[in-house]
């Protein structure tokens, strides 16, 4: 009986000791270091935080946006630091079948980022008028998309689980936005993927997003996108 004892507590000593040198295979997955989608990170749901992401990018001035002149797609780095988390700018290419644009950007340590899959948004207008056109239109091209999203090397697991429509909501564009479409509140819907991830410690990472679009008789609206966040999470306190 005490050899038997002996050689369990001799057992679990070598599990501690596993857990001890490698303490990343055990704890610190990929899957911990992203907010399910069921939680509301900074008190604002999942399905809204796509709203908000929308919102930002509503607001960024035509002559700097980075759409839909595909010209424009040498910024150094495009995201969003108004808000708690960093918005990683997803650049809508629409008129291009094929694609990849790198950006390279130093983000604070504190900051959660939050990273676009497919996205398609829709509101009313002289073509879609109901409810009913949006739902439509909002999966017309996502049901198509298939995606990968890699965090520094590694896959997110089961990506369709962050997908979302979200509720009808009110949309509003400013003054010379960069759809040329004019100023106005309107009814809209947003489908897409999208996650949030937890700040990631100090150190450089690579976030990469993948898309793939084909859709039978539609080959004007295939895509082959991929998109590539270098980014330097720096201290806080040295980012001015």
């Amino acid at each position: 009986m005490k050899k038997k004892l002996n050689a369990i507590c001799l057992l679990i000593l070598v599990a501690l000791g596993s857990l001890m040198m490698y303490p990343k295979s055990v704890n610190a997955t990929l899957q911990d270091q992203i907010y399910p989608p069921s939680s509301s990170p900074y008190d604002i749901s999942h399905k809204n935080w796509g709203i908000a992401l929308w919102d930002w990018w509503m607001s960024i001035p035509k002559e700097i946006a980075p759409f839909p002149d595909p010209t424009k797609y040498t910024y150094d780095c495009f995201i969003g630091l108004g808000y708690p988390v960093a918005m990683l700018a997803n650049p809508i290419i629409a008129d291009i079948p094929s694609h990849t644009v790198t950006y390279n950007c130093d983000i604070p340590a504190d900051r959660a980022i939050l990273v676009f899959g497919i996205t398609e948004w829709c509101n009313y207008d002289a073509t879609h008028k109901t409810d009913e056109d949006l739902r439509k239109c909002v999966k017309a091209r996502n049901d198509f998309a298939k995606h990968q999203i890699v965090i520094d090397g590694k896959n997110v697991e089961n990506v369709e689980q962050y997908r979302v429509t979200t509720d009808f909501y009110n949309m509003t564009f400013p003054k010379d936005n960069m759809f040329s479409v004019p100023a106005g509140t309107f009814r809209s819907l947003l489908d897409g993927t999208w996650l949030m991830l937890k700040p990631l410690p100090v150190g450089d990472h690579k976030i990469e997003v993948h898309i793939v679009q084909i859709i039978p008789g539609r080959e004007s609206d295939n895509l082959l996108l991929n998109l590539i966040y270098n980014l330097h999470v720096t201290d806080p306190s040295l980012v001015k």
